[in-house]
């Protein structure tokens, strides 16, 4: 069993520039690393991210979706990185993954609570302003099976 979650983070930019993606980007693997999450995906492709383990589904990316395959086994951490200056996204997707490492005998609480303030860090590194700014989180939790 994998549980990731994945972030939107829309905010009022008026540029498409890499630059700024690029700065959003380090912000929240800063804030991630400091947390000890190292299993992360910054995407601003405009392209919705399915996460999958990468051991049964490759990493491929399509007109609307891009699939993206992390190895929940990885004792190193990985970095999916695909930031477009060329568009203008309407939200940059930010994801950690978690590994089994995560889990303990009570569920991914732990996991949850760095996530928590990871992005709370990262909101305050980024000058995210809750009268205008939204961060969504969602958490997902997947089971797959395969013979």
């Amino acid at each position: 069993m994998t549980a990731f979650t994945k972030l939107s983070l829309q905010a009022n930019f008026c540029s498409s520039d890499l630059t700024l993606y690029q700065h959003i980007a380090d912000h929240f693997v800063l804030a991630c690393q400091q947390e000890k999450l190292q299993h992360l995906a910054v995407l601003a492709n405009g392209l919705l991210p399915l996460v999958r383990n990468s051991q049964f589904d490759k990493s491929s990316q399509g007109t609307e979706l891009q699939m993206i395959g992390f190895d929940p086994s990885a004792k190193q951490g990985q970095l999916v990185s695909d930031l477009q200056g060329d568009k203008l996204v309407e939200m940059m997707q930010l994801i950690i993954f978690a590994t089994p490492d995560d889990q303990t005998d009570m569920g991914y609480g732990r996991f949850m609570n760095e996530v928590e303030s990871a992005l709370r860090r990262f909101a305050k590194a980024v000058n995210l302003q809750p009268e205008r700014d939204d961060l969504t989180v969602r958490f997902h939790q997947h089971i797959s099976y395969h013979n």
